[in-house]
């Protein structure tokens, strides 16, 4: 069910990436069956765990974060990202077929660290460390795309005026449980059960939430370095006040799908300019300072219209909806908006 809703999506290459990733997921899970219920699948790299095939999922992951973001994936990327997986799950397997001892395949990959006096080659040593280190290597990922989505978010804010930050949230989930899994040592292979299918079930929901996320928005890349911008201080000052006053004027973040630019193409300033001009000059940015325009509209309207309802408040003000209404309200006006329609009742 979950790959046909992902393939009924609109056709975009993100979803190449979130579709690979949902079979990879779906390989471990029979992996994990095969081996419980025990069925001899007969191809050594089906066992992809025992060879590092969790190499796979954060790369894929990484892709589909870049492609859905408006980043292209280069082949020379993918390259070097896969290049583990490549190498130590498919290649050396198929290469050297009989890689790993009795022990690691009935009793566990780390059987070599064991009690029991038996030889083990470097090689079945190194890949008792690769079965670990790949978990790391999966959550070292997660880590990384949480960090370029937190900055993606930032960008987000810059050039849109109705943005909520809740829809990666949920990522955090997965680097919670991996971070808990390796970092307290609780793992015990006879306990695969309590940890395999909690694992699975919040995939599953990872790619859930995937498919029904729209990344639709481009990006202006972030100026950080205003130092080098051709625009004067003097030129500055009177462009900001122009900003102002168009605000005041024609009210354009009335407007719920305002971008940044939208301001630009209607002043003529590069958006880039613009952007600067509402951190250096305004000492904001542009999501802020639209929403605290509409908290003002939206006191005023509370006091103008007594009996319009507070989500006909929020939409009017230029609000997308009411969370988000709630948010900047409390963060403007210091209390909720129906707080402030209180107030005045029994001012």
């Amino acid at each position: 069910m979950l790959s046909l809703m992902i393939l009924k999506q609109q056709v975009r290459k993100h979803n190449t990436w979130l579709f690979l990733l949902l079979i990879t997921m779906i390989w471990f899970q029979a992996e994990f069956l095969s081996i419980r219920y025990p069925v001899n699948i007969g191809v050594s790299i089906f066992y992809g765990t025992r060879y590092g095939s969790w190499l796979v999922p954060g790369p894929l992951f990484l892709f589909y974060i870049w492609s859905a973001t408006g980043r292209r994936v280069k082949w020379r990327q993918i390259f070097i990202h896969l290049a583990p997986f490549v190498l130590l799950s498919i290649l050396a397997p198929l290469a050297m077929d009989g890689i790993l001892n009795f022990r690691q395949i009935h009793y566990g990959m780390l059987a070599p660290f064991d009690a029991y006096n038996q030889e083990v080659t470097a090689l079945q040593y190194f890949y008792s460390a690769v079965f670990m280190g790949q978990y790391i290597h999966f959550l070292a990922y997660l880590v990384f795309i949480s960090v370029y989505l937190k900055n993606y978010e930032k960008q987000l804010r810059t050039t849109y005026s109705n943005y909520e930050g809740e829809t990666y949230r949920w990522f955090g989930l997965a680097t919670v449980f991996l971070t808990l899994l390796f970092f307290t040592q609780i793992y015990r292979r006879h306990l695969d059960y309590i940890y395999v299918p909690p694992m699975s079930v919040l995939v599953y929901l990872v790619i859930y939430k995937l498919a029904g996320v729209q990344w639709s928005r481009p990006v202006m890349e972030e100026q950080k370095k205003y130092h080098k911008s051709s625009l004067r201080v003097k030129e500055a000052v009177l462009l900001a006040t122009r900003v102002v006053d168009f605000f005041d004027s024609d009210k354009p973040y009335l407007n719920n799908g305002l971008r940044l630019q939208d301001i630009s193409s209607q002043l003529e300033i590069p958006t880039h300019h613009l952007s600067q001009l509402f951190n250096q000059q305004l000492q904001t940015t542009f999501f802020d300072f639209v929403n605290e325009k509409r908290v003002a509209a939206a006191q005023k309207f509370i006091e103008d219209k007594p009996s319009a309802t507070l989500l006909e408040i929020a939409f009017d003000s230029g609000f997308s909806n009411k969370t988000s209404f709630v948010n900047a309200f409390k963060k403007h006006a210091g209390m909720t908006p129906s707080a402030y329609r209180k107030q005045l009742i029994f001012a």
